[in-house]
């Protein structure tokens, strides 16, 4: 399939996408959108999960981000972590990155970052993250996302449930240097 036939029919499917009214279709429609491969997907289906309400179209394209296998699609999801202000869109972003095959580790600022300014669940949402990396880190990147995490400790009043959970998430980081 030439590229230009390619970027017509990715269109129309997020057209269908959009109009559809049943989880069935919408299935149907993911499938053959993920077969394409087109990472500027994300985007606009992350638009539409936004913007719709709970539920079982919300469900389906869930279950399409964490199929998600082209590594390129990376960094279309933490440009739109960055852009939304919903905590509920931001915790199913942070979810894909320890439910499908994408690599977070060149990302771990962001995510710590994202702790530090969410909630609690946010917070275990990226923990789950970090315990599943597998990337070595320099001791630099980690003294800096761990001081990040102890300023942020000190600096704020979190409640004793996300203060916890940040310092699990340091205790988690510096497991990183033993593993070395």
């Amino acid at each position: 399939m030439q590229e230009k036939e390619r970027k017509k029919k990715v269109k129309t499917l997020l057209q269908k996408i959009q109009k559809s009214n049943s989880a069935e279709s919408l299935s149907t429609y993911l499938q053959e959108l993920g077969e394409l491969g087109d990472a500027s997907t994300i985007r606009p289906l992350l638009e539409l999960y936004e913007n719709s309400p709970e539920g079982p179209f919300r469900k389906k394209l869930e279950e399409f981000f964490y199929d998600i296998k082209q590594q390129n699609a990376a960094a279309e999801f933490i440009n739109y972590l960055s852009k939304t202000k919903k905590a509920e869109v931001k915790k199913m972003i942070i979810s894909v990155f320890w439910q499908s095959v994408l690599r977070p580790e060149e990302y771990l600022d962001i995510f710590i970052e994202e702790a530090i300014k969410g909630d609690q669940e946010l917070v275990i949402e990226v923990l789950s993250v970090v315990e599943n990396m597998n990337s070595e880190f320099t001791e630099e990147e980690l003294n800096n996302n761990i001081q990040n995490i102890q300023e942020a400790l000190e600096m704020n009043n979190f409640d004793e449930l996300k203060a916890s959970l940040l310092n699990e998430l340091i205790f988690e980081l510096k497991k990183r240097f033993i593993e070395e």
